[in-house]
């Protein structure tokens, strides 16, 4: 559910709504800070220090800590790309101390990517507007540097872990356009992607069983994985 994200060698909700292969699969789920009881800070130091964990403790539950990968959805994917592309960046330090926390690849379903074109896109809702400038406590004119560095599209740079990014065209509450941002940014850095934008969908698509979205993304998720997380 968003704002959990999970670390694991190939990562899903439920192996049963995704249908992914289990074999050589572990799936720790992490419970991060949300608003009110996070700044915005604090829940990718949360991801962070849960992939650190997992990484302390391989060998403990049988994980290969080469193949970690994070996904989630909502906020919990805008929070995976930030634990993803910050790793090593002392102003997003894990909340507990641990000294690796990369991960081999990251899944983020409609998830924000871009804070100050959520505050331009006439086609976001107040409601997202609303969301983002509780996050970082203002707005773009009270704190411009926490909007800029709260958004995944402003940490993209070579060398970063393979995204996918899957999205409803009809996503209303986060606007279809927050995956094209960071699919051109990671385009034009030469990292290794992949952004679906699924036909008549929306926000929280994956949550119906069975229909085509959730029939889609089970194919693209498993393609993925077996292409870059193996």
């Amino acid at each position: 559910m968003a704002g959990s994200t999970t670390a694991a060698t190939t990562s899903s909700r439920s192996t049963a709504d995704c249908r992914l292969p289990t074999a050589d699969c572990r799936l720790p789920t992490a419970d991060c800070r949300l608003l009110p009881h996070a700044d915005w800070r604090s829940g990718v130091g949360d991801v962070k220090a849960a992939v650190g964990w997992v990484r302390d403790n391989a060998a403990r539950f049988r994980v290969d800590p080469a193949r970690i990968t994070l996904f989630d959805e909502s906020t919990g994917g805008h929070l995976a790309l930030m634990a993803a592309y910050t790793e090593g960046d002392p102003m997003f330090p894990p909340t507990t101390p641990h000294r690796d926390t990369s991960v081999r690849t990251v899944l983020n379903f409609y998830g924000t990517t871009d804070f100050d074109d959520v505050t331009v896109n006439p086609t976001a809702p107040g409601l997202i507007r609303q969301a983002t400038q509780e996050y970082t406590s203002g707005t773009k004119t009270q704190h411009p540097d926490r909007r800029h560095a709260s958004s995944p599209v402003h940490h993209v740079r070579p060398g970063l872990p393979p995204t996918l990014t899957v999205h409803g065209e009809d996503g209303r509450l986060i606007p279809v356009s927050q995956m094209h941002l960071l699919g051109k940014a990671l385009a034009d850095a030469g990292v290794q992607h992949r952004s679906v934008e699924l036909p008549w969908s929306s926000h929280l698509f994956d949550l119906t069983r069975g229909d085509l979205a959730t029939q889609i993304s089970a194919g693209v998720l498993e393609q993925f994985q077996q292409r870059y997380a193996h």
